[in-house]
C-alpha cells in the first residue's frame, strides 16, 4: 500500500512555494529600483560635489575676491539680454530680487553656494539624510535655473524633486540604511508610547 502512496506536493508545500518564490521575485525588484535610484543620486551628487571642488580655493569664489564669481552670474540674470524679449530666460520678480537683495550679498553668498554643493554632493554619494540633502540640491538647482542656467540643472533637478517626492528607496543602498533603524531605535528609548519623553 505503500508503494502506491502518491510522491507528489502537498497543497501546503505548492502554496509555500509559491509564497517564496513570490518573495523572491519582490526581493528582486526592490533591490534593481534601489540600484537605479542608487545610480542616479550618486551622479546628482558628483554633480555637486566636482562643482563644488573647483570652487574651493578659488579666490573669486572662497578667497581674497569671494563673490567676484557670483556678481559675474548674478550680472547676467538681471542683463537685457536675459531679461529682454517674449520669452526671457530670467523673469522680472526674480531679476528684480537679485538687483535689490543678492548682488549685495555676493560674498556671503559664494561662500553659501560653494559649502551647499558641497555638503549636497557628500551626503548623495553617501546616501546619508538623501530625501533632506535631495531637497538641498534641487534648491540650488532652481536657484540656478532662475537665474538662467540651463544645462545639467535641467536632470539634476527633476531627480533631485523624484527623489524628494518618491525616492523612498533612494537610500537605501547607502548610509540611510544602516542610520534609519538606529535613529528608530533611539528614538523609540526617548520618546514614550504616548508621544512623552521618558
Amino acid at each position: 500500500m505503500a508503494a502506491n502512496m502518491s510522491l507528489g506536493t502537498t497543497p501546503t508545500t505548492t502554496a509555500a512555494t509559491s509564497t517564496i518564490t513570490a518573495r523572491t521575485e519582490a526581493t528582486a525588484r526592490i533591490g534593481a529600483v534601489s540600484a537605479l535610484w542608487a545610480v542616479a543620486r550618486v551622479w546628482v551628487g558628483w554633480q555637486f560635489l566636482t562643482a563644488s571642488l573647483s570652487k574651493i580655493g578659488d579666490p573669486a569664489w572662497t578667497g581674497a575676491h569671494a563673490g567676484r564669481a557670483v556678481r559675474g552670474f548674478l550680472g547676467f540674470a538681471i542683463s537685457a539680454r536675459a531679461t529682454s524679449g517674449l520669452h526671457p530666460q530670467v523673469l522680472e520678480p526674480y531679476a528684480w530680487l537679485t538687483k535689490t537683495v543678492l548682488l549685495s550679498q555676493a560674498p556671503t553668498l559664494s561662500y553659501l553656494v560653494t559649502a551647499g554643493e558641497f555638503l549636497v554632493g557628500v551626503t548623495l554619494i553617501l546616501g546619508f539624510c538623501t530625501r533632506a540633502a535631495a531637497l538641498g540640491g534641487a534648491f540650488l538647482n532652481l536657484i540656478y535655473m532662475l537665474s538662467g542656467s540651463a544645462g545639467l540643472n535641467v536632470p539634476m533637478f527633476a531627480i533631485g524633486l523624484s527623489i524628494v517626492l518618491v525616492g523612498t528607496m533612494a537610500g537605501t543602498i547607502g548610509v540611510d540604511a544602516v542610520a534609519r533603524p538606529y535613529l528608530r531605535t533611539l528614538l523609540a528609548h526617548r520618546v514614550g508610547p504616548r508621544g512623552g519623553k521618558r
